[in-house]
């Protein structure tokens, strides 16, 4: 009976009229176009107001008329150039031009296909020789002003990247490259050098009580002046396969450049004699194995470098940043002549004018002493140096390096302080992670050697920002700050990146300079001499004390257990 009324129910169902399915269209509603001021146009739009009008006249034709509130071709343009200017924001360019942020993206499209359609009227190529002239920038007879690039084909260059995996496992393989050099080396970065330099000395200082000599030694065109002659013999004598060096041989002799002198005359070629392929994978490891010889050189002529670990360390090399490390300045002068040699034997110049020598002495006042000469002109002894990006001051401590890097957070905080205003970006999560990918990648670059000195210093711009972003009084206290908005102060993140760092070196190899460093240090850690304050370890040790760790045994394995418990409590400390 139930089933039969369900039937009749469902047999008496009328579908309703068309009409009610039909879409009745609304008006449409325009926002209301914003105007910006004469001195504030050119810093939305990038062009003066009467350029932008002959851009789009040229590009999206003269202004018709228009239905309602459409966009006119002037303002797509605008629209289009504000976009430019502030990509991925739809919302906030929108806002700029008083438009919705649906219409920013059909206008950016609209406006792209049309410059693209005329494409043959605007990519042009100079074709003569006002041009030409017009085009160049700096001195075209002086051949330093040209930097060549490589250009190869998709295949060559995947060729060429098979065969760098393959030279760089064998050459890891075989131990041909020596420690001293970090640059394009896997698990080798700045930070090691940067920590070994600084470790190197703190221990003149603090061990043997003399100053440690450093020439910064800066080699002109580098890349560009490798004798290919000599790069062969060379791959050949460290065992190199026969058939690679073929093939590079090969890939070489068929490389070079087109020399047109007059834009009327004839071009012919030029064979590439000298440097690496520049933008090719290959390059840089062709370029250390090119330099791997450079440490036997100075040991055969008897260069003895600083006693660390057994070892003895006379130079640091990061690519083609050389820094050659004496005990004095006689021992300097004697390692520099060595190395001019070695340039002249391998068509390398030093670049005298960009090369610096680095006294590190402590405090006090600079004492008088023997110039070092190279190329038979006196080298500059600077206070100061800046090595990887890092810093050094001859008195070993980083204080002019934390206020310079204090320096460049607050520019990069005014940059980014300017895209919250000019995306409209309200949201606090979104303002965060632009500080920590804008601010503090700046901020905290190698901290973890440098950093845990100057951890409460530091503090000062995560504060700064906060304050400003929620417009808070200065005088507000700091710990307020951070446990109303969640941050991890600055000083955790220090120590959490120096935790790591300590992780990473003990987990070296015994053989590496930022472990063999470590341990000499860990042994002068009860020093009290006048510089013991520059070691690194015995700062980490204090740094630990505060937060109830006291010092960890010289255990890898340990470290990594405590290491956690390390961050949660620098966290809530």
């Amino acid at each position: 009976m139930v089933q039969s009324r369900l039937r009749s129910s469902v047999c008496k169902w009328k579908p309703p009229r068309m009409a009610a399915f039909m879409q009745v269209r609304s008006a449409k509603v325009y926002k209301e176009r914003r105007s910006c001021r004469v001195s504030e146009f050119k810093k939305l739009f990038r062009f003066e107001e009467e350029n932008v009008k002959w851009i789009s006249d040229h590009f999206l034709g003269p202004e018709i008329e228009t239905r309602g509130g459409a966009l006119s071709p002037e303002q797509k343009m605008k629209t289009f150039l504000r976009y430019l200017a502030d990509p991925g924001f739809q919302v906030g360019v929108g806002e700029d031009v008083g438009v919705h942020q649906s219409t920013v993206s059909r206008t950016v499209e609209f406006v792209s296909n049309k410059i693209v359609e005329k494409a043959d009227l605007w990519i042009k190529f100079p074709r003569n020789q006002e041009a030409i002239e017009e085009s160049r920038q700096g001195d075209q007879a002086d051949p330093s002003n040209y930097r060549g690039i490589a250009l190869m084909s998709t295949i060559v260059k995947v060729f060429t990247t098979i065969l760098a995996d393959r030279l760089t496992s064998w050459a890891n393989v075989r131990g041909v490259l020596p420690e001293e050099q970090a640059g394009f080396r896997a698990k080798r970065s700045c930070t090691d050098h940067i920590f070994t330099l600084h470790a190197a000395a703190c221990l003149c200082l603090m061990k043997k009580r003399q100053p440690l000599v450093t020439v910064m030694v800066d080699l002109k065109r580098a890349f560009d002046s490798v004798c290919h002659d000599k790069l062969w013999s060379k791959l050949e004598k460290i065992g190199v396969s026969g058939r690679i060096i073929r093939v590079l041989v090969s890939l070489y002799s068929s490389a070079c450049f087109l020399i047109q002198p007059d834009p009327q005359g004839e071009r012919f070629e030029q064979d590439i004699m000298e440097g690496v392929l520049q933008g090719d994978c290959l390059s840089p490891l062709l370029f250390i194995l090119f330099l791997s010889d450079l440490g036997p050189f100075m040991d055969e002529r008897g260069c003895h470098g600083l006693r660390i670990g057994g070892k003895e360390l006379s130079q640091l090399i990061f690519a083609d940043d050389l820094a050659l490390l004496a005990d004095s300045v006689p021992d300097a002068q004697r390692k520099v002549n060595i190395l001019q040699e070695y340039c002249r034997e391998n068509s390398l110049s030093i670049n005298v004018e960009k090369s610096k020598v680095l006294i590190f002495r402590g405090g006090g006042r600079a004492k008088k002493m023997k110039s070092i000469y190279c190329e038979n002109v006196a080298l500059e002894v600077v206070p100061s140096f800046q090595y990887l990006g890092v810093l050094f001051s001859r008195t070993g401590k980083f204080k002019q390096n934390k206020d310079l890097y204090i320096s460049k957070a607050r520019r990069a905080l005014g940059c980014t302080k300017e895209l919250f205003y000019k995306g409209k970006i309200t949201s606090w999560e979104s303002r965060s992670r632009l500080f920590q990918s804008m601010v503090e990648s700046v901020l905290l670059y190698a901290s973890e050697v440098w950093g845990i000195w100057y951890m409460d210093d530091l503090e000062i711009v995560q504060s700064t920002f906060i304050k400003s972003a929620l417009c808070l009084p200065r005088s507000t206290p700091g710990h307020f700050l951070r446990v109303e908005t969640g941050s991890l102060p600055v000083k955790a993140k220090i120590f959490r990146r120096t935790v790591h760092y300590w992780q990473k070196i003990l987990n070296m190899e015994w053989d590496r300079w930022p472990r063999l460093c470590y341990e000499e240090l860990l042994k002068a850690v009860d020093d009290s001499s006048t510089h013991s304050s520059l070691n690194w370890v015995r700062r980490l040790r204090d740094s630990l004390l505060p937060i109830g760790m006291g010092w960890l045994l010289n255990d890898p394995e340990r470290v990594q257990t405590k290491a956690g418990f390390i961050n949660c409590r620098l966290s809530n400390n």
